[in-house]
C-alpha cells in the first residue's frame, strides 16, 4: 500500500485514443492499483462482511490521492473494473462516477474506455447513472477503426434486449443510429442476430412477439435512415440486416417486405450472408404450415437469386431442400423461374431437380 503514495502521473498516455486498458494492463500505476483491488476484493470475501463499504477506508482514501494526482490508471480502473469497485463500495464508486460527467478528454478517455473494455452492467440504476458517459461518447467524432469502440455495440445490443434502453425517441439507440459509423451500426445488427438463445428463452408467447415485433421496428427504422441507392456508403449495413431473421421461427409479410427492401441493392455491397439468409429460408420452410408461406419465401428467394453484377452462393444442400419444397408446395411456375436463373448462373445440379418436376 505504501506504493500507492509514490505514485506520480507520467506523460506517456496517450489521451486521444480510448485503448486506454492497453496501457494500464502494462503500466507501473495500474498493475500497483489493480494489486491493490485484488486485495481489497479478496479481503472483504474472507471477512464476509455485508456492509455497504466493504474495504479499508485507508485503502479508499489512497484510491482518492492517485484520483487527485491525475493518475491516468486511478480512473481507466474505475471504468475498468467498475462492478468490483461497486462490490466494494456502491456509493463511493458511483458518485465518482457522476463526478466524471465533466472530466477533461484526457482522463474521461480512460475511464470510458474501461467500461466498454469490460461486459455491459445490468442494473437500472446504474445504467441511468452511465448513461450519460454513453451519450458523450456518441456525440464524439467516433472513429470506426479505434478497437475500444468494438464494446459500444456489445454495450448497446446487451441494454436492448435487458430492456434498459428502449427503441424510443430520446434512447441511446436511436442516438447511435443516427450519429455511429457504419461499421459499428454494422456490428450492432449482427451481435443482435446472433442472440438466438436469448429468444428461445422467452417462454410466453406474448414475450416473443413483443420482443420480434421490437426487432421489426428497428430493421424498419434502419432501412428509411440508411436505405436506398441515394447512401451508398450504407449498402452493407443493408446488407446485413437480414442476418436478423435469424430471430424468427416463421416468415410473414413483415419478414418479406423488410428483406426484399435491404436485398435491393445487395448486388453492390462487398459482403453478403448468403448462407445466413438462406439457413433461415430452410427454417421457415421446415415450420411452414401453409402454401401461403411458401408463396412468401420464393418472393425472398427471387430478390436475392443470382443476377449478372453479382453471384450468391447458397449451399447445394439448401438449394435443393428450397426447390423441392417449392415444387411439392405447387408453384411450379415460380420453382422454374428460379431454376432458370440458377442454371444460367452455373448451378448445373439444379436441371436434375427441375427434371424431376416437368416430366
Amino acid at each position: 500500500f505504501a506504493l500507492i503514495s509514490l505514485l506520480e502521473k507520467k506523460d506517456d498516455y496517450n489521451e486521444s485514443s480510448l485503448e486506454a486498458v492497453n496501457y494500464s494492463a502494462n503500466s507501473t500505476a495500474g498493475k500497483v492499483l489493480r494489486a491493490v483491488l485484488e486485495y481489497s476484493l479478496l479481503n472483504a470475501r474472507l471477512q464476509k462482511t455485508e456492509d455497504d463499504v466493504k474495504w479499508r477506508i485507508t485503502t479508499r482514501e489512497l484510491y482518492d490521492e492517485t484520483l487527485k494526482k491525475e493518475i491516468h490508471d486511478s480512473f481507466i480502473l474505475l471504468g475498468w473494473f467498475m462492478w468490483n469497485f461497486i462490490y466494494l463500495d456502491r456509493d463511493w464508486t458511483l458518485k465518482h462516477v457522476q463526478r466524471f460527467y465533466d472530466l477533461t478528454d484526457e482522463y474521461w478517455n480512460g475511464f470510458i474506455g474501461g467500461i466498454l473494455f469490460t461486459k455491459p452492467i445490468r442494473d437500472e440504476a446504474i445504467h441511468k447513472i452511465l448513461k450519460p458517459h454513453y451519450q458523450r461518447l456518441i456525440n464524439t467524432e467516433l472513429r470506426a477503426n479505434d478497437r475500444s469502440l468494438k464494446g459500444l455495440p456489445r454495450h448497446l445490443a446487451a441494454q436492448f434486449f435487458w430492456g434498459l434502453e428502449e427503441f424510443e425517441e430520446d434512447s441511446l439507440l436511436i442516438l447511435f443510429l443516427k450519429r455511429g459509423p457504419i461499421q459499428l451500426i454494422a456490428d450492432f445488427i449482427r451481435y443482435i442476430g446472433i442472440q438466438v438463445k436469448y429468444v428461445e428463452s422467452l417462454k410466453e408467447a406474448d414475450e416473443k412477439a413483443g420482443f420480434r415485433a421490437k426487432i421489426e421496428s428497428l430493421w424498419r427504422y434502419i432501412l428509411n435512415e440508411y436505405g436506398g441507392p441515394e447512401a451508398p456508403e450504407a449498402l452493407e449495413l443493408q446488407a446485413c440486416l437480414p442476418e436478423l431473421l435469424r430471430l424468427f421461427d416463421n416468415v410473414n409479410e413483415t419478414l418479406v417486405e423488410l428483406t426484399t427492401a435491404s436485398l435491393s441493392n445487395y448486388n453492390k455491397a462487398t459482403t453478403f450472408y448468403a448462407r445466413s439468409l438462406y439457413d433461415s429460408l430452410v427454417r421457415f420452410k421446415n415450420n411452414a404450415t401453409s402454401e401461403k408461406e411458401a408463396s412468401l419465401i420464393y418472393q425472398i428467394i427471387i430478390s436475392s437469386a443470382p443476377t449478372s453484377s453479382r453471384l450468391l452462393y447458397p449451399s447445394k444442400q439448401q438449394t435443393e431442400e428450397l426447390l423441392t419444397y417449392l415444387f411439392e408446395s405447387g408453384l411450379i411456375e415460380e420453382a422454374n423461374n428460379i431454376c432458370d436463373i440458377l442454371f444460367k448462373n452455373g448451378f448445373e445440379f439444379v436441371n436434375t431437380i427441375f427434371r424431376k418436376y416437368n416430366k
